[in-house]
């Protein structure tokens, strides 16, 4: 049977990564917010 201590890491470096994504593109899109308004 597989180790649930992999199954749980592997949950945690989804989410940990998607939110890194998430935010990467938050950044950018505020980023990019802020020098059209100029």
């Amino acid at each position: 049977p597989p180790q649930p201590i992999i199954f749980i890491r592997t949950i945690v470096g989804a989410v940990l990564g998607a939110g890194v994504i998430l935010g990467f593109i938050i950044g950018g899109v505020k980023m990019w917010m802020k020098k059209k308004r100029k």
